[in-house]
């Protein structure tokens, strides 16, 4: 043993005094890495395509050079063997060598693309059921016969689980079925194919109070006609919406009221000296709801926003004492009361909406500053003081 190391270091030496140097790491390398302190290029490892490193003289199994093949295809025919050599990647192919890996792109996985189905022209999704039919022209009211087909891995086949019809793909072939039924006409030129139905409506925009649904008539296509066989020109419209202004209520003078707030409207603007704008079914009092005043088509004839006595208390007819109408009644009922805004009067414990603010800043609500307040007839008086005299409340974006 001792005479084999002499020999072989004696051709070291002989070795180094041809090439002028010897690289001993590179020769003890292997007895390093058997050792765990592997030093030297051959035990350089490399950075892998999708992160994380190689090991130097390691190899790795299941790497692809596609990521996604074509429907039908096989990754296994696209599987090859990577390793780590001197610190470069090198890939091969089964049965062939290793070469460096260069430009080739490497995957770690693969996918097969889903085999869609082309069925006479309707593509059906690969796992997916769509019924078709037998491409026979049929009278209309008389069924076509029909079978529900699935796409499996690029060939349609019949659904059925049990005795499925081997030849259902080439008998059913038709998307719709092919029958003699005509179309429905619509007035804008449109058309509803028979059975399909549809809903037309007699305005795109509400009334306000007015629901949609009371507008529209649904119709259904039988073979050329609509149910009922409608005046089409009275549903002109396609879709309907509410309006967006239905809680404001437009008095006769123009006033705009809240939901909620109430009005006085009068059947005559003026009234003889000694009769009364609130007596004798004269006034009314209605409140706006849903941007109308209720019961506002009870009283058609109400529709001034006002009234006056002809009575001249300082004039030579001496009216001063006659049908007393203004003042805070000296101890009698006068039964109404200014609205705070001036916007007219209304009756003896009549209730409207108030504000105390007619702006609020974004950090404040308006019904922070909003009260129902009550019209005292016998002092002329509202019982929210004098701090709520807004008939609305705006609060800033």
């Amino acid at each position: 043993m001792i005479r084999m190391r002499i020999l072989f270091f004696s051709f070291l030496f002989l070795l180094g005094g041809c090439t002028g140097k010897v690289n001993v790491a590179d020769i003890d390398s292997a007895s390093q890495k058997a050792s765990g302190t592997c030093e030297g290029k051959s035990c350089a490892s490399c950075i892998l395509p999708w992160g994380g490193a190689l090991p130097g003289g390691e190899s790795m199994n299941s790497v692809y050079v596609e990521d996604l093949v074509q429907c039908g295809k096989s990754c296994t025919d696209h599987r090859g063997e990577v390793r780590c050599n001197l610190g470069q990647l090198e890939f091969r192919l089964p049965g062939k060598a290793f070469q460096a890996l260069g430009k080739q792109e490497l995957y770690r996985s693969c996918y097969t693309r889903k085999c869609d189905c082309n069925h006479n022209g309707t593509v059906v999704a690969d796992g997916a059921t769509r019924v078709f039919y037998e491409p026979k022209v049929v009278a209309c009211g008389t069924s076509c016969k029909s079978k529900s087909l699935i796409c499996a891995n690029g060939t349609m086949k019949d659904a059925a689980t049990t005795n499925p019809e081997q030849s259902a793909p080439s008998v059913y072939t038709a998307a719709a079925c092919n029958n003699t039924c005509k179309a429905c006409d619509l007035p804008d030129g449109g058309q509803v194919q028979h059975g399909a139905s549809t809903a037309r409506y007699k305005a795109a925009t509400a009334p306000c109070g007015t629901a949609c649904s009371t507008l529209m008539i649904s119709l259904v296509c039988n073979n050329g006609a609509f149910n009922g066989s409608p005046n089409l020109s009275l549903y002109p419209a396609t879709a309907c919406q509410s309006p967006s202004d239905c809680d404001v209520c437009t008095t006769p003078n123009g006033l705009k009221l809240q939901n909620g707030e109430k009005f006085s409207f009068f059947k005559m603007k003026n009234v003889p000296c000694g009769t009364s704008c609130y007596t004798n079914g004269n006034q009314v009092t209605l409140t706006c709801s849903g941007g109308q005043f209720t019961d506002r088509s009870v009283y058609p004839q109400h529709i001034n926003a006002s009234c006056e006595s002809a009575c001249d208390p300082t004039g030579p007819k001496g009216d001063k004492n006659v049908g007393r109408i203004t003042g805070d009644g000296g101890g009698a009922p006068v039964w109404f009361c200014s609205l705070p805004w001036g916007s007219g009067v209304v009756s003896h414990q009549t209730k409207v909406v108030a504000y105390s603010r007619m702006k609020v800043a974004r950090t404040e609500k308006c019904s922070s500053y909003r009260r129902v307040i009550e019209c005292n007839g016998y002092r002329g008086l509202w019982n929210g003081g004098a701090a709520y005299i807004y008939s609305s409340c705006k609060e800033d974006p």
